[in-house]
């Protein structure tokens, strides 16, 4: 069992003594919780006086699982390795990044539908009143039309850099208690290297 692993007895958590735990005689339900691990759950009973070992192996979490989560869906990678506030922020980011990015698209193709209409009216205008008119507001299409477009692209660019963000989020920044992530720095010959190593 991983040091620092925090015991539960019926629910209510209890401090080891010299890595044992004194209890009257009953049925229990032992949780065994680690960050960084898949809680286990045991249950025994104890008659009196017994003494009982109970060998208990946590299985930890994997930086993998976690990337391949964020890669389904931003910030559920960071809810699996506890990280739950950073993973609410990268899943309400993608929504709301994903919300602006529709909403603009949805006005930059009406501005470019209203745009093409204006200026069909244009083609068709014949007086100079009235294709000063059209012409004009074809401009004013026109402009609005890309203004929309810009701002689509810019809600899609930055949902897609939230997206990546929350990926590499769960890689260069695990917590902790499960540091993946090491520079190592060597001297040979004179030279000094340093090395950035990653493990998953």
């Amino acid at each position: 069992m991983p040091q620092g692993s925090r015991v539960f007895v019926n629910g209510q958590r209890v401090a080891l003594k010299n890595d044992s735990i004194e209890l009257p005689f009953g049925h229990y339900q032992i949780q065994l919780t680690h960050p960084g691990y898949y809680v286990q759950t045991l249950e025994t009973d104890l008659q009196a006086d017994e003494i009982k070992a109970v060998n208990a192996q946590l299985t930890p979490k994997t930086i993998t699982g976690a990337v391949l989560r964020s890669a389904v869906l931003p910030g559920w990678g960071q809810h699996y390795q506890g990280k739950k506030v950073r993973g609410w922020f990268f899943t309400l980011a993608t929504l709301a990044g994903g919300g602006a990015s529709f909403y603009y698209w949805q006005r930059y193709k009406a501005s470019k539908d209203e745009y093409e209409a204006t200026r069909q009216s244009y083609l068709k205008a014949y007086s100079s009143a009235t294709i000063e008119f059209y012409r004009d507001r074809m401009h004013e299409k026109y402009d609005q039309t890309n203004n929309w477009q810009t701002k689509t692209n810019l809600a899609i660019g930055l949902t897609a850099a939230v997206w990546v963000w929350n990926l590499l989020d769960t890689v260069l920044f695990p917590p902790q208690y499960e540091k993946k992530i090491g520079v190592k720095g060597t001297a040979q010959n004179g030279h000094f290297s340093v090395g950035l190593t990653v493990q998953w």
